[in-house]
Parts: structure tokens; C-alpha cells; sequence
């Protein structure tokens, strides 16, 4: 069971069970492969997002913290989103002037097309979460599928042990009534 959960399909295969291994093996790779994929793509996306905001809005891409990506979609400009946060007595929300956090979008189709993109990413960034919880879940499967084969072969061995009285009966015109006791005594 530990080398299932450890790598999904390793118990199958130590036990002999080829076929459900080389799905639980070729479940392991699809999702990995498919997590790495999705959070490589995440990163590409999240510059793309940075790129198109530098073109787009003059933002200075360099040492902004996660919400100011977040922030530069809501306002067409920095002003504007000072001012909202101003009027919402938010005035720790607020990004200082002069220092590197202006931005004026040059078009409402560009913030729109930037949010969208945003959006995008947080997708994807979903996707990997859940391809994450795949990998878990096929590993969790992987150990509860090897714990029942293991009680369904202790049940046939217990099975094959089991000491037996049987009885049996038969009649035929050759050998006429036969009367048969077995006894067979499992160890």
C-alpha cells in the first residue's frame, strides 16, 4: 500500500496486477505532465499580462506585488484608482505618486482585452490546482485499490483453507447407491 502511495500503480505491479498499474502508472504521467504544462503556461501568460500592460498603460513592470496587477484592470488610470480608493476611505489601498506605480491605459477596449487576460490566467492557474488534486486523488485511489486487493486474495486464501465435510449422494443402475464422505482439512 505505502508504494502505492507513494508512486500510483507501484503496488499493483508488486502484486502482479500489470494492467491496473500501467493505468495508474499512465495516470501519474498525464497529470504531471499536465500540471507542469499548465503552470509553465501560467507563468507565460502572467508576462504576457505585464507586456501588455507596459505597452498599454506605461506601467513599470519591475518589483510590483501581486494586487497591483490585480488593481491596474479596475481603474484607467492610477488617479482614477486613488481617487475611488479616496472616496471609499480605503487610504491604505492607495499607491503613492511618483514612485514607479503610474499607469493610464490608452484605450477602454485595452483595459477591457487586459482584464480578459487576466482572467485568462487565473484559469489556468485553477487548471494546475485542480490537476493537483488529480495527482492526489489518483495516488489515494492507487493505495485504496491495493488494500482491497490484498483483502480480496487474504479472503481466497482463507477461502482455500478452510476444513470441508462434505456429503454426497448418487444413484446409477451401474454402480447402484453410493454414499460419499470427504473430508478435506485446510492448513
Amino acid at each position: 500500500m505505502l508504494l502505492s502511495l507513494v508512486l500510483p500503480g507501484a503496488g499493483e505491479w508488486a502484486m502482479g496486477r500489470r494492467t491496473a498499474a500501467k493505468i495508474f502508472f499512465g495516470a501519474e504521467l498525464t497529470l504531471w505532465l499536465g500540471y507542469l504544462a499548465s503552470k509553465q503556461y501560467t507563468h507565460v501568460l502572467l508576462n504576457d499580462l505585464k507586456s501588455f500592460a507596459a505597452v498599454h498603460a506605461g506601467v513599470n513592470t519591475a518589483g510590483k506585488p501581486d494586487q497591483y496587477w490585480i488593481d491596474v484592470g479596475t481603474a484607467g488610470s492610477l488617479e482614477d484608482f486613488n481617487n475611488r480608493r479616496l472616496n471609499d476611505r480605503d487610504l491604505a489601498g492607495m499607491y503613492p505618486e511618483g514612485q514607479g506605480f503610474e499607469w493610464q491605459w490608452d484605450s477602454e477596449a485595452h483595459r477591457v482585452e487586459y482584464v480578459k487576460r487576466r482572467f485568462r490566467r487565473l484559469d489556468w492557474k485553477r487548471t494546475s490546482t485542480i490537476l493537483l488534486g488529480g495527482i492526489v486523488l489518483n495516488h489515494i485511489v492507487s493505495a485504496v485499490d491495493v488494500i482491497r486487493l490484498i483483502r480480496k486474495e487474504k479472503a481466497a486464501a482463507a477461502s482455500r483453507r478452510k476444513s470441508l465435510l462434505r456429503f454426497q449422494y448418487a444413484a446409477t443402475p451401474e454402480q447402484g447407491e453410493t454414499l460419499q464422505l470427504r473430508l478435506t482439512v485446510g492448513l
